[in-house]
C-alpha cells in the first residue's frame, strides 16, 4: 500500500483517475474523485456489498438451471 500525505486542495493522480483533498476535519476528511464514466468508484463497504450480491446471483441462477444430461 502507498501511503501519501496530502493538504487540503492538493491532488493524486492515479491512471486518469485524480483525487482532491477538499476537507479536513476531526471526523475524517472529505475526497473529490474525478474518474472517466466507464470506471466505478464507490466506498469499499458499497463494493463488497455488490460483489457479495453478484455471487448470491451467480449462484441462484447456477441453482436454477437444469442439470446436464449424462453422456
Amino acid at each position: 500500500m502507498l501511503v501519501f500525505d496530502r493538504k487540503v486542495g492538493e491532488t493524486i493522480v492515479m491512471g486518469g483517475i485524480t483525487v482532491t483533498v477538499l476537507r479536513k476535519g476531526v471526523n475524517g476528511m472529505r475526497l473529490g474523485i474525478e474518474a472517466p464514466r466507464n470506471v466505478i468508484v464507490d466506498r469499499g463497504e458499497v463494493d463488497a456489498s455488490r460483489r457479495q450480491q453478484a455471487v448470491i446471483e451467480a449462484t441462484r441462477q447456477r441453482l436454477q438451471q437444469p442439470p446436464a444430461p449424462d453422456c
